[in-house]
């Protein structure tokens, strides 16, 4: 009686060490399947945020060219385009305004050493007139539209501005003051400006003649 006891015992212990074998064994198989698993979500992120443009921070280094950007965000795609385009007309009108006060500050040089009180009036309310109105020319040079994580739009906006419009604009406001514009005549500035000006109305008839094909020149001299 007590040898069957003692086999039983034994059996019994047996099974028991198998099955603790057998959870460590397991348990050895889950630890390596969470950590492998574990590496597998490291190594492959839910979430994918795009990087902005890299047209966006390095802007062109352009002479002739006013350049901005701005960005939104928003859930519908139309709004966020509307938001940075207005963001970048903001900081595209700072940047016209440098430009619009530097060709103003040669002319107000001028106009103080000659005590024009008047004219200088004038000439400040031709660079406000520039300043508030040329943005009308502005235009989208670069667009992107991005999804963020919370599946909004992120929308990256260039605007650009030719300068030779601003120009332009800036010397037709001049010649409405006509006091104005027989006292700065003489100036180096306005010989400038106007070549540059006459230089850009050339530039554009070529374009548009150029773009209405089928138009023969006519010969003058009637030969």
């Amino acid at each position: 009686m007590m040898y069957k006891n003692k086999v039983k015992l034994a059996g019994l212990l047996a099974l028991a060490g198998a099955s603790l074998l057998t959870g460590c064994n397991n348990s050895s198989k889950n630890k390596e399947l969470v950590a492998a698993t574990s590496e597998k979500v490291l190594a492959e992120p839910q979430v994918r945020v795009p990087a902005e443009p890299e047209w966006y921070s390095n802007l062109p280094a352009d002479n002739d060219v006013i350049y901005a950007t701005a960005n939104a965000v928003s859930p519908d795609w139309q709004m966020a385009e509307k938001i940075a385009m207005r963001e970048a007309r903001v900081a595209l009108a700072q940047h016209l305004e440098i430009m619009v006060n530097a060709m103003q500050r040669g002319f107000d040089e001028q106009l103080t050493l000659e005590g024009e009180r008047e004219l200088l009036q004038s000439n400040q309310e031709v660079a406000e007139t520039v300043t508030h109105t040329i943005l009308s020319g502005s235009y989208v040079d670069k667009k992107e539209t991005h999804l963020t994580p919370e599946n909004n739009y992120r929308v990256f906006v260039r605007m650009a501005l030719d300068k030779d419009i601003v120009r332009k604009k800036y010397l037709d406001e001049l010649k409405r003051y006509k006091e104005l514009e027989t006292r700065l005549r003489a100036n180096d500035a306005f010989k400038e400006l106007e070549k540059r000006v006459e230089d850009y109305n050339k530039e554009m008839q070529q374009k548009a003649e150029q773009m209405t094909p089928g138009i023969e020149k006519t010969d003058d001299t009637g030969s």
